[in-house]
């Protein structure tokens, strides 16, 4: 299991006082790096002439790096005590964190286990709303722990740094807040990178060179100016450090080409699929029942509000017309007003996918989800692009909204 040890800022780790004797004027230097099995009191230190048992004291002076990870060099001088144990009296090892300037007067605290991928630059703390990526630098206070580990719980306060990452003020042991999602802006900024491997309209990865980002993304996450986040596309984003800790876009730029105006047919079609890597900031590639069709995507069209954006691997439905072009136009996305087939379409609060169950009326549609059973109202509004009827065993993908009276409404029923 990967450990690290953490002392107090001026230097010390805190420790109940010793009353062993150490015969300070008789002491060795070796050189070796740290072993699995290291406490906040004991020391085991792999050195070429094996694994050595080095107890450390409340004076034991620490220089450097303020943090112990399992194969980090350390350089330790020490004297044999009264007890038999060898005695460090100073630990040396390189500091390998960078001073940056921190904007204290917004930090927050969030609590979380520590990962077994933190390293003694970076803690990555594993919290209910996902896995925060947090800097620990020489500033950062770890007087209220002895010990950081992996599994342990923590609660670190946190503040932006002027490199743009969260970065650790403060570490104690246990956990001490409760965390929330929140999207209560504070102070904003400007940042460019290339999308990361597994984005999507949850969070955004961002490579920066600094590191990679992570990035909520909100429902009110603006994305008009951008389409789509796949892999290694170039993006600007306008961020800001919510009061649950979190990085959360405000606002995502890409890098499209505006579209000459082309006038569209008045006649639409819905299709559902799935976004394929082969999708470009101009044009959705979407692979659907029937193939991979093309799909320009214009500058006045956005996902919608339940998309929010595109990604590979996404199962969407489009609204689409024939443009004066020939080519096929995105009209909109499922969560935006539109026109399917003559039928106007509420904004949709959600979608499900699922098999038709055999109790469906032509009032009333159950569908098998993978969570369950769900229950939807079938209205006169309704629009059912009906390539199948709503028979029991049916594949089926259900646009709803919540209505006045506690029910959800299918406002558009894709079967296929």
């Amino acid at each position: 299991m990967a450990m690290l040890m953490a002392v107090t800022a001026a230097g010390s780790v805190t420790l109940a006082a010793e009353t062993t004797q150490v015969q300070a004027e008789n002491t060795t230097t070796v050189t070796g790096t740290v072993a699995s099995d290291t406490t906040d009191s004991t020391l085991y230190l792999n050195t070429s002439g094996g694994t050595m048992t080095i107890k450390i004291d409340s004076d034991t002076v620490i220089s450097g790096s303020k943090l112990f990870l399992v194969g980090k060099q350390l350089t330790v001088t020490f004297a044999r005590g009264s007890d038999a144990y060898n005695h460090a009296r100073t630990i040396t090892s390189e500091d390998k964190t960078k001073s940056v300037s921190i904007d204290g007067n917004s930090s927050v605290s969030v609590s979380g286990t520590v990962s077994s991928d933190t390293t003694d630059t970076t803690l990555y703390l594993i919290t209910s709303d996902g896995t925060m990526t947090i800097r620990m630098d020489g500033n950062t206070d770890f007087s209220g722990t002895s010990a950081i580990y992996a599994g342990k719980t923590v609660t670190v306060t946190v503040a932006r740094g002027s490199d743009a990452y969260m970065h650790a003020t403060k570490i104690v042991s246990g956990s001490t807040v409760t965390n929330g999602t929140t999207s209560s802006q504070l102070s904003g900024t400007m940042i460019q990178g290339t999308v990361g491997e597994n984005s999507n309209n949850e969070v955004l990865y961002l490579v920066t060179s600094g590191g990679t980002m992570t990035i909520k993304i909100d429902s009110d996450t603006d994305f008009s100016y951008c389409h789509l986040l796949k892999k290694d596309l170039t993006v600007g984003v306008d961020y800001y450090r919510g009061s649950d800790a979190y990085l959360h876009a405000k606002k995502v730029v890409g890098n499209y080409e505006s579209t000459s105006s082309v006038s569209l047919e008045s006649n639409t079609s819905t299709v559902v699929g799935t976004v394929t890597s082969d999708s470009t900031e101009n044009v959705l590639a979407l692979s659907t029942s029937g193939g991979t069709m093309k799909i320009k995507l214009d500058s006045g069209v956005t996902a919608g509000s339940y998309y929010k954006v595109l990604y590979p691997g996404q199962y969407v439905q489009v609204t689409v017309a024939r443009g004066s072009d020939a080519y096929m136009h995105a009209v909109s996305f499922l969560g935006s007003t539109a026109t399917a087939g003559g039928t106007s379409i509420t904004s949709a609060t959600g979608a499900v996918q699922g098999t038709i169950a055999g109790n469906t009326t032509s009032s009333m549609l159950y569908l098998a989800t993978s969570a369950g059973t769900m229950i939807f109202k079938i209205d006169s509004n309704t629009y059912k692009d009906t390539a199948k009827d709503l028979t029991a065993g049916t594949n089926a993908v259900v646009a709803f909204y919540r209505g006045n009276d506690a029910y959800n409404h299918a406002s558009i029923i894709i079967t296929y």
